[in-house]
């Protein structure tokens, strides 16, 4: 799936890096997944509308499939995103740690 995304050293690559990310999270339709939560009175642009995870009565079991699926989407956008970044880089992010990153699929 990263094959086409060129690795993300520097500056220089921030253009070609994010249009190849862009493109691949729009193709498998995941932007929901990166994209920000619009203040009150954002303009709103229907290709940039953030998605949040369901809500997971633990009690019902038809939603808990409908909860494994937006975390497992949600891990695949996150793959996409740090797949292919430099050590350096990715060593600047903050680390991940809570229950997204740590909910069994």
């Amino acid at each position: 799936m990263l094959r086409f995304l060129n690795v993300f050293k520097s500056v220089a690559d921030w253009v070609p890096w994010f249009a190849a990310a862009s493109w691949l999270i729009t193709s498998v339709s995941l932007q929901g997944h990166i994209c920000h939560i619009p203040i009150p009175g954002d303009l709103i642009d229907p290709t940039s509308r953030a998605v949040l995870p369901p809500h997971y009565d633990f009690d019902l079991t038809p939603e808990a499939e409908i909860y494994r699926v937006f975390w497992a989407n949600d891990k695949i956008a996150d793959h996409i995103i740090v797949g292919k970044l430099a050590p350096d880089i990715a060593n600047s992010l903050p680390p991940k740690h809570g229950s997204p990153y740590d909910m069994p699929i």
